[in-house]
């Protein structure tokens, strides 16, 4: 792994960048037993290769303006993986998209008499990705999706009040946080689980 940390424009941007490379052998991965779907069996998966690039951002462009941006470019596969009736060679990493990325964009703005005002919104994507070494289709993945978080607060000058509201997802993504496919599960069905819909909320905190 080899990469670079810089500041640069006078400390009101940071940009820092990683490559790096992973040869696994003996590699064993945890999966669904397919006999006990509330159980979970180690496997052992022979040899993995993995491959990556992370690029990080961090930007003041203006006084109160902060940029944040990251990406992340990842293959990974199996080298050599025999199980009953072939081999998993080729097939991709569990939970390993190809490409991610996010980024954040934050206002703040100092109030007289009131304190901190500070707006924010969070975007991420994500490429298609497996949920097991099997890499089912459809039922089996998770395609390409993004979503986007909003934030706006308002914090009193001795910082011990602080009223926020938010909205998470608030492109109402339909997002699979786990799927497990089964043949034993009605016929050929699957259980998932899901990311929460559109979320929207006040908070109130208060410090003694």
């Amino acid at each position: 792994e080899v990469g670079a940390k810089t500041t640069l424009l006078e400390g009101r941007m940071t940009l820092n960048a990683s490559a790096f490379v992973y040869d696994y052998t003996d590699l064993q991965v945890v999966s669904i037993d397919p006999n006990n779907p509330s159980g979970s069996q180690l496997q052992n998966a022979g040899e993995a290769n993995i491959k990556g690039l992370e690029i990080e951002m961090s930007a003041l462009p203006f006084e109160n303006l902060q940029l944040d941006i990251g990406l992340s470019f990842l293959d990974a596969e199996f080298v050599d993986f025999a199980v009953v009736g072939g081999n998993l060679k080729g097939n991709t990493l569990p939970n390993s998209p190809e490409f991610t990325a996010n980024v954040g964009i934050k206002y703040t703005r100092e109030m007289t008499g009131w304190g901190r005002f500070a707006a924010q919104a969070d975007y991420y994507y994500s490429a298609q990705h497996y949920f097991s070494e099997i890499n089912l289709k459809d039922a089996g993945e998770q395609g390409a999706y993004d979503t986007l978080n909003l934030r706006a607060s308002i914090e009193s000058e001795n910082k011990t009040w602080k009223v926020s509201l938010f909205g998470k997802n608030v492109t109402d993504e339909l997002v699979r946080d786990f799927t497990f496919v089964s043949p034993f599960l009605f016929g050929d069905g699957f259980v998932a689980q899901f990311s929460p819909p559109r979320t929207y909320g006040l908070e109130l905190s208060y410090q003694f």
